[in-house]
């Protein structure tokens, strides 16, 4: 049965169920985690594959990664040591989107405390 599914009916089971809520997310499915399988999917991962999960690419940013794991550890560590409640979902979103902003804009590579 299994490698009927995955062998012969692959196109026909390869493609996920269309949600409401994965519309709104994924722009009405135009992203790479929604989309059907097709030729418009198929590109975009071949773009992600090359430009993006490149090993050497993400070897490249490995820097960049740990110094904005090593300050939301620094800000555990100060909430912790004055007792203060950490949040974090927020500091997980605070630090994706600064390790994006510097790898898309190559700001905030100097130093803050």
């Amino acid at each position: 049965m299994a490698r009927e599914v995955l062998k012969t009916h692959d196109l026909a089971f390869c493609s996920r169920p269309t949600l409401h809520g994965q519309r709104k997310l994924s722009y009405n499915r135009l992203d790479l985690a929604f989309a059907p399988y097709n030729e418009s999917w198929r590109e975009k991962r071949k773009l992600c594959v090359v430009h993006l999960f490149n090993p050497n690419r993400v070897q490249q940013f490995r820097p960049t990664r740990e110094d904005e794991v090593s300050r939301m550890i620094q800000k555990i560590s100060k909430s912790v040591a004055a007792s203060k409640p950490v949040n974090l979902s927020e500091l997980l979103m605070s630090m994706t989107s600064s390790i994006i902003c510097r790898l898309a804009f190559g700001k905030g590579n100097e130093k803050t405390p």
